[in-house]
């Protein structure tokens, strides 16, 4: 069984623990972050160690990583820490969900998130350092580049290109076909019908405010048991 080190400390990378100590071969061995966000010597019972120093305590040669973050800075971030590890010689392993549902032909690059109940339909190509939350749909013949976060309840439809550094919000929803330009953001709720140039951004109107609270709403919120 080949042993892990996460990075991260924080909530998300609580999750990928959860994730590779109940349904993955790996083995959690630890825990590293940059030292300065350090905040405790453990997590889980297992040792937290600052990253400049990683290979001191847990060496490349005998442990592979996994970097347990979301998506600061337009996944600059997380790209940053990706190159760091494979300069410091650890192989990056990727964690599909056994309650993710994919096709043989699925190709998945290295230091890759697929969370549970994403449903992959054929030919679909996933770069590295990819993060896909849960509740992701992802048509056929998709084509996902580095660098990117998909969140909760997105679907993507049939023919898709994401170029690098995007970040696809939570239901956002991508028409068959349509490419999404490198570093776009598609915020919550966005549906987007047309291909995008680099660098932009889509938001969803605000909700409107009800001028009457809900305690006026409750006779017209109430209906018979039939």
């Amino acid at each position: 069984m080949d042993k892990v080190v996460i990075f991260g400390s924080h909530k998300w990378a609580e999750a990928v623990y959860i994730y590779l100590k109940y349904d993955s071969q790996y083995e959690v061995a630890g825990f590293t972050v940059d030292q300065e966000y350090q905040k405790s010597d453990t997590l889980f019972e297992l040792p937290v160690v600052p990253f400049h120093e990683v290979e001191r305590f847990f060496p490349p040669g005998s442990y592979k990583m996994l970097l347990g973050m979301s998506f600061q800075r337009m996944n600059r971030f997380r790209e940053e820490r990706y190159v760091e590890a494979k300069r410091k010689g650890y192989g990056l392993i990727s964690y599909v969900s056994s309650r993710s549902n994919t096709w043989p032909n699925l190709v998945v690059g290295e230091n890759c998130i697929i969370c549970q109940q994403v449903a992959i339909e054929p030919f679909v190509t996933i770069g590295n350092n990819v993060v896909i939350s849960s509740n992701v749909v992802i048509g056929h013949h998709v084509a996902i580049k580095d660098h990117v976060f998909i969140a909760p309840g997105v679907t993507i439809l049939g023919g898709v290109t994401i170029e690098p550094y995007c970040l696809l919000a939570a239901n956002s929803t991508v028409k068959e076909g349509v490419r999404i330009g490198r570093d776009c953001l598609i915020g919550m709720g966005v549906s987007v019908q047309e291909d995008t140039k680099e660098c932009q951004a889509y938001f969803a109107p605000a909700p409107e405010l009800f001028p009457k609270p809900t305690t006026q709403l409750r006779e017209w919120l109430s209906w018979p048991v039939r």
